[in-house]
């Protein structure tokens, strides 16, 4: 009799690339979307009164809701793989030391924290992007914090 499965990968990878895929595609649309909304909203800042200098141009907060964006996607998408890779150690600690299946619940719930912590810093940055005057310096600041 033939080996079933045989030169085939496992279905659970595919899911898996999958699922990082879906995830991934979702953390970038959410940036694009807070990003326009910020821009948009500073856009609607600077014809109702906003500071504009040369220190404070019009285009300051686009760098701030980037970093805002950045801190969202790359912490969500940390926490996606991160979650991934601890729900496969979950599965592996089940099948070989059942005893220890509370214990690996850990790591998954240090991937989750991470997502809240980008969640987190991407308001707090999004709230500096709403002061007036905005400068260029606090701008990329807030990249650099986003980025970070």
């Amino acid at each position: 009799a033939a080996d079933v499965g045989q030169g085939s990968s496992p279905p659970h990878r595919t899911t898996t690339m999958r699922n990082y895929v879906s995830w991934a595609l979702s953390a970038v649309m959410a940036a694009v979307a807070l990003a326009g909304v910020q821009t948009a909203s500073a856009q609607m800042m600077a014809d109702e009164g906003r500071q504009v200098s040369d220190l404070c141009p019009v285009y300051a907060p686009f760098f701030g809701s980037m970093g805002a964006a950045a801190a969202m996607v790359f912490c969500i998408i940390g926490s996606a793989y991160g979650t991934a890779k601890a729900g496969v150690g979950i599965a592996s600690v089940g099948v070989m030391k059942p005893e220890f299946l509370m214990k690996a619940l850990i790591p998954v719930i240090f991937a989750a924290a991470i997502g809240v912590y980008g969640l987190i810093l991407a308001i707090l940055i999004a709230g500096n992007v709403h002061g007036n005057p905005y400068p260029l310096i606090n701008s990329f600041s807030d990249l650099a914090a986003g980025l970070c």
